[in-house]
């Protein structure tokens, strides 16, 4: 007689596109005493954080965008909410993601609404 030892079925998500939102202050930087060169390797380490983390819980996670606003007063020139709100992501209604080929043409930028003092940079492409 076969035991069974485990009871109901596993569920997976085939694909998924996680959107995460990072902040640095400024003025909080400069009082700790971060350099350019600190922020420049924090951001390099950003665009390869998954290629150095590589688990079977986390399958084969990627960075496909990292986008950096920046200010031309250290204080800010607009609410980080507000700027998030300028990168989009069409949602595919009924349909499964099955790769990031799903998503290339649904990512818009809304450059004409980027306020007076903020850049935009994309790290990634």
């Amino acid at each position: 007689m076969c035991k069974v030892t485990e009871t109901g079925n596993k569920h997976y998500v085939p694909y998924g596109l996680y959107r995460g939102h990072g902040f640095y202050s400024a003025p909080l930087g400069t009082k700790a005493g971060v350099t350019s060169d600190d922020l420049a390797a924090y951001w390099h380490a950003m665009t390869m954080m998954f290629d150095h983390d590589r688990a079977s819980t986390h399958g084969e996670m990627a960075i496909h965008g990292l986008y950096v606003f920046t200010h031309d007063d250290s204080y800010g020139r607009a609410p980080a909410h507000k700027l998030f709100d300028l990168i989009r992501i069409k949602p595919l209604g009924h349909n499964e993601a099955r790769s990031w080929d799903d998503y290339t043409d649904r990512i818009t930028i809304d450059h004409d609404n980027i306020p007076t003092g903020v850049t935009l940079t994309r790290l990634i492409d």
